[in-house]
């Protein structure tokens, strides 16, 4: 209740002073945010103490498992998803990928019926749905997860095939966002999850997010995955300080560029710095009316 609450005061805030609604976003997610870190506080807490009595060490490192999914079937995918897929395929040739819609995500995990039948009634997202196949997944079976949109380029050096290896060999790893010259992430993303089996801040996560459905049937904050990644991350110091350093500033530079004339020294300069590309099928009408844009590049 103390959720909607503070939405409902801060609207009729603004529109008593005459500002524009989205004045009152910044105010709802601060105190929306409040209320929820306290109220899922006590999964925190159940998983430091499970966390301290499990002796057994993690050392096996991430399984060569590429989970991907297109929750319609990938036969219904846009062309850029299924040009991602490829891409993933063709420089991981050693990965099992396991690729899933929501016609077979239960032969390898089973959500609770509370949540399939929210979101069958609409009340859950798909976005959101996604969320909680992509986390039931790693925190079974382990493996990586990268987003439809997510465009492989290889690693073709030392220093990429490098990066790669420490990702494969960390028990966590997720893209932020750094700026220059600092050393504290500003940022999270979870377009690109790794992560070993039973993994302490996912599994958190999961369950901190299936809370939440239970208890609403609403979503409050579209960002309320990263809030709680964040929120488990800072509860578990150790686990992002070993996590490898991979800023999503990088993999959202060819995003920006689709539309635009590629240049293959441009194009050569940027694959020499990073492997994953966060990409935009819905803006795949607009970047596309360029017959020599980086678009027709990847695609062709």
């Amino acid at each position: 209740m103390g959720v909607l609450w503070t939405g409902v005061c801060a609207l009729v805030r603004c529109a008593l002073k005459g500002r524009s609604l989205k004045a009152a976003y910044p105010v709802i997610t601060e105190k929306v945010d409040g209320i929820l870190i306290r109220r899922y506080r006590y999964i925190l807490d159940e998983m430091k103490v499970r966390d301290a009595e499990d002796l057994t060490p993690n050392d096996g490192g991430v399984p060569k498992i590429v989970w991907f999914s297109w929750l319609q079937g990938i036969d219904q995918a846009p062309d850029l998803v299924k040009v991602c897929l490829a891409s993933q395929r063709k420089h991981l040739p050693d990965y099992e990928f396991r690729v899933f819609d929501l016609s077979n995500y239960q032969q390898w995990i089973e959500l609770p019926e509370y949540i399939v039948r929210k979101y069958k009634k609409g009340l859950i997202p798909a976005a959101s749905f996604s969320d909680l196949l992509r986390l039931a997944v790693l925190q079974k079976y382990g493996g990586v997860w990268m987003d439809a949109t997510v465009f492989c380029s290889g690693f073709g050096n030392e220093k990429l095939q490098g990066r790669w290896d420490r990702i494969m060999q960390s028990e966590l790893t997720v893209f932020r966002y750094f700026k220059r010259g600092t050393m504290a992430p500003v940022g999270l993303s979870n377009w690109f999850i790794a992560a070993v089996p039973l993994q302490i801040v996912i599994s958190s996560v999961l369950d901190m997010l299936l809370a939440y459905w239970k208890d609403y049937n609403c979503l409050v904050d579209y960002y309320i995955f990263h809030l709680f990644l964040g929120l488990s991350l800072r509860e578990f110091p150790m686990v992002e300080a070993r996590m490898p350093r991979e800023n999503s500033y990088h993999s959202i530079l060819l995003g920006d560029a689709l539309g635009r004339t590629f240049h293959q020294e441009q194009w050569q300069d940027l694959i020499d710095h990073v492997s994953f590309h966060k990409l935009n099928y819905r803006k795949v009408g607009e970047v596309s009316r360029n017959p020599r844009g980086y678009y027709w590049y990847i695609v062709s």
